[in-house]
């Protein structure tokens, strides 16, 4: 799926971020990378691709045809050897002169060293870590608002976490998801940490796909457009968020049952007046024609 997200290399920053498609515990920072290596000229964004390798073994050979399609100059892999191997990591050098690997001891550790690399506004989106079709909810806006994402557990702020929202003073903290999601326990211990003028926030609905209303709602984004991808797996939104950023018009990223489209989505689709506007990520297996027509679960 990431593979047909790929724009022209002629409009391309040269750039691509590398990650596993095995296994979610890095995905989540993914578009994250690509959405700050972006480049704008004022009108446009040309935004690098997300690509999915496995942990293990060989890459795919769509994605090394891609890879010499894009004729790159930079690679950036994201998470450690046991998420993207050692010798994918060499084989990549022949496909760009500089190769960088963002690698923390976990997912925590490696979300802060992301936010450590690339710039912050004073805004940060707290994100779930075990749950990224949770996450995937607020993401989307945490990018389009120019915030900083960290990840935390359900029930305690990790330590790199922690460290890093020290470092980082933030004016304003947004919780994404219910207490179900993000404790109270977490939301405790993020006040504690903060300085006593930051805004601590949490936006946490139903469910996801309420919540990622919600977040759209409360950021105040009104699109033209929308994408709708499947919010049952992890891999959709990864893909749908860098396409997005990258697109001329705005767009927002909705989450969706495969069978149907939750009513609080198609509300809000119906509300702005987006039932003409509106693309699916993905195939009949992860987004069905049913939801696709916009049926209502």
């Amino acid at each position: 799926m990431s593979r047909e997200m790929v724009w022209d290399p002629a409009e391309s920053t040269r750039v691509a971020v590398i990650t596993s498609g095995s296994d979610p515990a890095d995905v989540l920072m993914a578009p994250v990378v690509a959405d700050a290596m972006s480049i704008h000229d004022g009108r446009h964004e040309w935004e690098p691709p997300v690509l999915l390798v496995p942990s293990r073994g060989a890459m795919p050979a769509s994605v090394t045809a891609e890879l010499r399609r894009l004729e790159l100059e930079h690679i950036v892999v994201l998470g450690g050897t046991n998420k993207v191997s050692s010798a994918t990591e060499q084989a990549l050098r022949s496909y760009a002169p500089t190769v960088e690997r963002i690698a923390g001891a976990d997912r925590y550790a490696t979300a802060a060293l992301v936010s450590q690399r690339f710039a912050s506004n004073g805004t940060v989106f707290l994100l779930s870590g075990e749950v990224p079709q949770e996450a995937e909810a607020g993401l989307g806006t945490a990018l389009q608002n120019g915030a900083t994402v960290l990840l935390s557990t359900r029930d305690s702020l990790p330590e790199a976490t922690r460290a890093e929202l020290v470092r980082l003073d933030p004016q304003r903290v947004v919780l994404i998801g219910n207490t179900g999601v993000l404790s109270n326990t977490v939301l405790s211990q993020v006040r504690r940490t903060l300085s006593g003028g930051a805004v601590l926030q949490r936006i946490g609905d139903a469910d996801r796909y309420a919540t990622n209303v919600a977040a759209l709602l409360t950021m105040g984004w009104e699109p033209i457009n929308v994408v709708l991808v499947n919010g049952e797996s992890w891999q959709g939104a990864l893909s749908a968020v860098p396409y997005t950023e990258a697109q001329d018009s705005e767009y927002n990223v909705l989450l969706t049952r495969k069978a149907c489209v939750p009513g609080v989505v198609l509300d809000y689709i119906v509300e702005h007046r987006m039932q003409d506007n509106v693309q699916v990520i993905g195939g009949t297996g992860t987004v069905s024609a049913a939801a696709a027509d916009l049926t209502r679960c």
